[in-house]
């Protein structure tokens, strides 16, 4: 089984909006240029932390219980990403620089997320698919920012 999402981000905004059959479901919030951002899904809470501009990688904290649950590393060129939640680990790829569609897959190669057209992910059952879907839109916003 399968959930879809939608996202839109205003024009110049600092706010990226996450639906789910029309209703806001959360979003991600960037604090500053690229060092913070703060999400929210479905009532969870996330706080994506870079550690220097120079530092290709984001920290995943629960806000509520203030631990790292995970770490984002960027590999900027390829416009890839590792996701590692736990002991688990996924893997973000955008299929062109010049494409905004993306996938997330795991360490087997199953697909968690496609992006299968503009603005609109479909997500699998897994028990990390909504930190997942965040950290997937913030893997995105992080390459469109690099150009």
């Amino acid at each position: 089984m399968s959930t879809i999402y939608t996202w839109k981000k205003p024009f110049l905004s600092k706010y990226t909006y996450i639906f789910h059959n029309d209703a806001l479901a959360g979003q991600l919030k960037t604090l500053n240029i690229t060092l913070t951002t703060l999400a929210t899904l479905n009532g969870n809470k996330y706080l994506f932390e870079s550690e220097g501009i120079f530092r290709p990688s984001s920290l995943i904290i629960n806000s509520k219980t203030k631990k790292i649950v995970g770490e984002i590393q960027y590999s900027g060129f390829q416009k890839k990403a590792t996701i590692q939640i736990g002991h688990h680990y996924f893997y973000w790829k955008k299929f062109s620089a010049f494409s905004r569609r993306w996938l997330l897959l795991d360490s087997n190669g199953v697909c968690i997320l496609e992006n299968f057209k503009r603005k609109t992910v479909r997500v699998t059952d897994h028990p990390d698919s909504e930190l997942l879907l965040l950290c997937a839109l913030k893997s995105f916003e992080n390459f469109n920012r690099m150009g």
